[in-house]
């Protein structure tokens, strides 16, 4: 983002997921990092960390780590996001690529994030197929569509020299080629804020122009049509369905409307099963540590039982029952593949490195596990101590009330009692006197 001085605006965003994997890497004093300024490489080693004395930042990740570049014999401070554990073979002062700042930044998608409907095609865990199976669709159906007059409005953005006043009318402008834009560079992270995009453009249409306008129902027809094409296995041709939809009223086109609340694979954690929190902890972990050319290392050594294809299938088929299970199964692999190399060969440093980062990168993720756990046999143990001192309270209520019921017993015989003797010593003296 653009550096700015106005007050009440943040000065940068941190993507939640990055800023999460960031934080698990649990940077400590002595780890060799790396990060990506102004097009180069940098390498230093963490010199110490620092959460206290930050003044209004007092406590948090931000600027916690100081760092000493190899290039530079004074230490800078820096936050946890702007770094990550040292590529193996990565040297000081080199010149990045365009692919190394694509996988600096990488967004990793989640399944949960772009559901596929019944009948779609089999991508296992593949996530990036079951975007690009939705973005692939609708890209046919906004070039079908873009060679339709009638829907010229649509397909750029709108031109303010014509329209003065939309900047102030519509706060969030959309159109079709912003919108294949931003498929192009995958701008979407969910099936949800591609849906939401989509519908600003009815939404926007029904601000600006009269609600019954012929330009405002055009937009409905279009969110309606694109909708149809991403919740359809085998979508007809957009054109023709855009063309079929003049046939229903304007009140029945409501996709523009739909209530698309972000419920699908955003839940809190407090929400979501222990099970899978902590299987989507080590899934992004793996994405992170295990790329193709670590996995490649690994599958050199074949004669072991358990290789890595097998390990993250069977973490797939939840065999391993926590975190703990699949980092001993990937050590395991790591060591019995060290055995092979001389120490000073390059894939047995490779591999030690390897090693490390995975230990790092799981530990956090050990650590929430056993808490969670924790925190469960407590709210385990709290709900029992609940149950058992309501349990008391009722027997110890019904035993007052049983008491108490005896004791309004006895002062009614003792008060029938006491009432008699009144009345008989009322009588005898009334006697005596006669």
């Amino acid at each position: 983002m653009v550096h700015h001085d106005m007050n009440n605006c943040p000065d940068f965003i941190v993507l939640q997921q990055i800023y999460d994997n960031s934080v698990n890497y649990n940077f400590a004093p002595g780890v060799d990092v790396e990060a990506l300024i102004d097009d180069r490489w940098w390498i230093g080693t963490i010199q110490a960390r620092e959460f206290e004395r930050q003044g209004e930042y007092n406590g948090s990740q931000l600027n916690s780590i100081e760092i000493k570049w190899e290039n530079d014999p004074t230490n800078e401070k820096l936050s946890p996001w702007e770094l990550q554990p040292r590529t193996p073979g990565r040297r000081n002062d080199t010149l990045s690529t365009a692919e190394d700042k694509e996988l600096f930044g990488t967004y990793v998608v989640k399944m949960e994030d772009w559901p596929l409907p019944t009948g779609g095609p089999d991508v296992g865990r593949n996530t990036e197929l079951a975007r690009e199976y939705f973005l692939g669709k609708l890209n046919s159906a906004i070039q079908q569509l873009n060679r339709l007059p009638l829907l010229s409005p649509f397909q750029h953005p709108v031109n303010l020299r014509s329209f003065p006043d939309y900047a102030d009318r519509v706060a969030y402008p959309i159109d079709l080629q912003t919108i294949s834009e931003r498929i192009t560079h995958k701008y979407y992270r969910t099936l949800i804020h591609l849906k939401k995009d989509i519908q600003m453009i009815a939404v926007n249409a029904t601000k600006f122009n009269q609600r019954a306008s012929e330009i405002t129902v055009d937009s409905k027809r279009l969110v309606q049509t694109l909708f149809h094409v991403l919740d359809t296995v085998n979508p007809p041709n957009a054109s023709d369905y855009f063309y079929s939809l003049e046939e229903k009223p304007p009140s029945e086109l409501t996709a523009y409307e739909q209530d698309l609340s972000l419920k699908i694979g955003h839940e809190s954690t407090g929400n979501r099963t222990h099970r899978n929190v902590w299987m989507g902890d080590c899934r992004t972990a793996c994405s992170q540590v295990l790329n193709e050319q670590a996995k490649e290392l690994l599958r050199e050594n074949e004669e072991e039982e358990n290789t890595i294809d097998e390990i993250l299938k069977n973490f797939e088929a939840k065999k391993y029952k926590s975190p703990n299970e699949l980092l001993n199964a990937l050590t395991e692999l790591i060591q019995s593949c060290l055995n092979s190399y001389d120490r000073r060969h390059a894939k047995h440093r490779t591999l030690n490195t390897l090693n490390q980062m995975l230990d790092n990168t799981f530990k956090p993720i050990i650590e929430k596990f056993n808490r969670m756990a924790n925190e469960r046999t407590n709210n385990r143990q709290k709900r029992a101590a609940a149950i058992n001192a309501s349990s008391a309270w009722r027997n110890g209520h019904q035993q007052f009330k049983e008491s108490t019921s005896r004791n309004r017993e006895l002062r009614t015989r003792k008060s029938n009692i006491n009432g008699e003797q009144i009345m008989r010593r009322s009588s005898r003296h009334h006697q005596e006197k006669t």
